[in-house]
């Protein structure tokens, strides 16, 4: 996790991805998205991910499973 020694991301065991738009990064906590993530957004959701975009500090770029999907998953013996 960014500015943490102590805490390891979720990106660091696989659960949550940053996306890019034609190789742009959206900006971090700027209160904008790029409509192509708002667009993959519905996509990610509906698949059982979170989106980034309504965290406190706005991340749009950034999806990931959410604890739900984790259990489905464990119930599922997939993980």
């Amino acid at each position: 996790i960014r500015a943490s020694s102590q805490r390891a991301s979720s990106h660091a065991f696989g659960l949550a991805v940053d996306v890019n738009i034609a190789g742009i990064l959206d900006n971090f906590s700027d209160g904008n998205t790029q409509l192509g993530l708002i667009i993959l957004a519905d996509y990610f959701q509906s698949a059982g991910w979170i989106w980034g975009a309504g965290f406190r500090r706005e991340d749009s770029m950034h999806f990931e499973v959410s604890q739900e999907l984790l259990e489905t998953w464990r119930g599922d013996g997939k993980i």
